[in-house]
């Protein structure tokens, strides 16, 4: 046979191959969807950051990690089919709405299928655009969790803070400015009780709180869309019960909401070190109370602060309880401790839990590193120095192969790498002979 021939044999193949996991009218859907965050980018103009937000993008389906991209990658991993390109993504990676670099590009990822309405949808896609160019505009990827949004006074002052919000948001004029007032209150007080809560909160808002605001911004609605969006959101989330990573995602955009219309350049001013926090306190002219206790008390009698505060009491109390089952299973109990040395994760934020002077509680996430890949499907601790990932080791379990199953945990090693005993009721992985 011809090596052409053959060659083009190949090619057909492999076209064939990566294009099956997706339909031709996902593809052309997939067009359209591009076609729109491209839109909203040309429309933006780079007025809000200063550079065009539109670039990279894929699309995966996380089941079959097949991929639809706007652009070759720089590798020619992706073929040309229906207006898009297609291919598959190597375990090493994630699948996460999230920013990558891979394959000769850094890359806006989102898992498909996208939102049915286009609102939500572009809000999703410019979310993601904007991790993407973050680099560019000096902002740090925080990963900071906020254990202290766990705890029964910080769940309270922050629900405060949200509901404060909420009137702010649904209000104008003099109204507004009496709720923004109110919300820092608490939020400054949540502060002073717990020490070191400002620069947690404040950085998880210059990644994700930012993120979720150029989204909404760049979504296409009008500012009375805005305006019901964030009032139903915000009274939905009262109901939350993990607040340590996914607060942001409400105060974000709700506060930029409020910036955006007495002052529209606001963001542009937090480049490298501002915060949203110092914005809002001059924008909105607040100062600190001479009695903040006093005012404390006061205040949240306007927003049914005796309901919170029972309301977390109870739940106060059943926390304590999966704490009590969380420390045994992850400082008493069998388990396997893994050392992190050049990981990847994938998490719902909106899940995680702090374990005191621990680390984290993550109860769904896919981690990978040097020794392979770590599947979880019912908790893992990570340490709070990101050190370590603890998950439970039960008895009988068959751990002298490279792939290891569990009822909560599954694990594919490297060739190279092994489980090994190291004390009673603790194992860890090696690397050949060490």
């Amino acid at each position: 046979m011809h090596v052409r021939t053959f060659l083009g044999i190949v090619f057909t193949l492999l076209s064939l191959t990566v294009s099956a996991q997706f339909s031709q009218q996902e593809r052309i859907l997939a067009k359209h969807y591009f076609a729109e965050a491209a839109q909203a980018s040309r429309q933006d103009a780079g007025m809000l950051w200063g550079i065009p937000l539109y670039g990279p993008m894929l699309f995966i389906n996380a089941q079959t990690r097949s991929v639809m991209a706007n652009v070759p990658d720089s590798t020619g991993l992706f073929v040309h089919q229906d207006s898009v390109f297609v291919g598959q993504l190597p375990d090493s990676l994630n699948v996460a709405n999230t920013a990558v670099q891979w394959a000769g590009k850094r890359w806006t990822m989102i898992m498909w299928p996208l939102p049915d309405l286009k609102p939500d949808r572009l809000n999703l896609m410019m979310h993601e655009l904007f991790h993407r160019i973050q680099p560019q505009l000096d902002f740090t990827n925080g990963k900071e969790i906020n254990p202290h949004l766990d705890e029964r006074m910080g769940r309270v002052l922050l629900r405060l803070e949200l509901r404060a919000l909420q009137h702010a948001v649904s209000g104008t004029g003099k109204v507004r400015v009496h709720h923004i007032r109110n919300a820092l209150l608490f939020r400054h007080y949540r502060r002073l009780l717990f020490a070191g809560a400002d620069s947690t909160e404040d950085n998880l808002e210059r990644n994700e709180g930012l993120a979720e605001w150029t989204g909404l911004l760049l979504s296409g609605q009008t500012p009375a869309q805005m305006q019901n969006h964030l009032t139903h959101l915000l009274a939905q989330s009262q109901q939350t019960k993990n607040f340590a990573r996914s607060f942001a995602y409400l105060t974000g955009p709700a506060y930029g909401f409020t910036l955006t219309e007495i002052q529209p350049d606001w963001n542009r001013k937090l480049r490298k070190t501002g915060f949203i926090t110092e914005r809002l306190v001059s924008a909105y002219s607040w100062r600190m109370p001479n009695d903040l206790v006093l005012a404390y008390r006061k205040a949240k009698k306007e927003y049914d602060g005796i309901t919170i505060d029972k309301q977390e009491a109870q739940f106060e109390e059943t926390r304590q309880v999966e704490l009590r089952h969380l420390k045994g299973k992850f400082l008493s109990n069998n388990r396997l401790l893994i050392a992190l040395h050049k990981m990847n994760i994938s998490f719902n934020p909106g899940t995680l839990k702090s374990l005191p002077n621990q680390g984290t509680i993550y109860p769904t996430m896919r981690l990978v590193d040097e020794w392979g890949v770590l599947d979880v499907t019912n908790e893992a601790l990570i340490s709070t120095d990101w050190s370590q990932v603890t998950v439970s080791f039960p008895k009988g379990v068959n751990s002298s192969t490279q792939l290891i199953k569990t009822p909560e945990w599954t694990l594919t090693l490297e060739k190279s790498w092994s489980v090994q005993y190291q004390q009673e009721g603790i194992w860890t992985l090696k690397k050949g002979n060490e």
